[in-house]
This record gives structure tokens, C-alpha cells and sequence, in this order.
């Protein structure tokens, strides 16, 4: 165990010291699976009949999201188009019409 010294007006004191704790490396953030990927994978389960798990691998997309997409799944911009203030073409307009004001 290490000792630190500690110096006051009239006394000397030692003091133990604990070594610092080991730091953990911090986890990567796992970014979600891109859907040119995911429709890929599809693409090569119906042409060769690859497993899942194979397809998964090569294309690095969860296993259970090529799953759930072959069983009828949609994508998560699909599943909360129903939340949305704006509608495809509304979008599309107002980005045009931001674009017409830069230039």
C-alpha cells in the first residue's frame, strides 16, 4: 500500500493511499442497421434461400430484423409514418422551396 505524506505546521502524518480503480473501456454505440443492407439480405434470402443467420453475418443486420422483415415486418420509418406532421410530398415541397431560398 503507498503512503502519502502529509506535512502540517507542527506534525507530520502519514496517510494511506489507495491505488485508482482500473477503468472500464467504454462500450461502442451500436448504430442501427441500414436499410439498403436489410433489403439486400432479403434480396439474397429469396434468390438463394441463405439462413438468416448466415445473412446476418455477411451483412451485418440483426438476425432477428432480417426475421421480422421476412414475416411481414416494416421498417421503423414505416411503422411511425402515422405519427408524422408532414406528409412525403409536403416534405419534399418544403425542401424544395428552402433550396429556392438559399440560392
Amino acid at each position: 500500500m503507498l503512503v502519502k505524506i502529509l506535512h502540517y505546521p507542527h506534525n507530520i502524518i502519514m496517510a494511506p493511499v489507495r491505488p485508482p480503480k482500473p477503468t472500464k473501456p467504454k462500450k461502442e454505440k451500436k448504430t442501427p442497421p441500414n436499410e439498403d443492407d436489410i433489403l439486400a439480405a432479403l434480396a439474397e434470402r429469396e434468390l438463394k434461400g441463405t439462413s438468416f443467420r448466415t445473412l446476418a453475418l455477411l451483412h451485418k443486420v440483426p438476425k432477428s430484423t432480417l426475421v421480422d422483415r421476412a414475416q411481414g415486418g416494416v421498417s421503423r420509418m414505416e411503422g411511425h409514418r402515422h405519427e408524422q406532421k408532414l406528409t412525403p410530398a409536403m416534405e419534399k415541397s418544403l425542401r424544395d422551396w428552402c433550396t429556392q431560398l438559399d440560392d
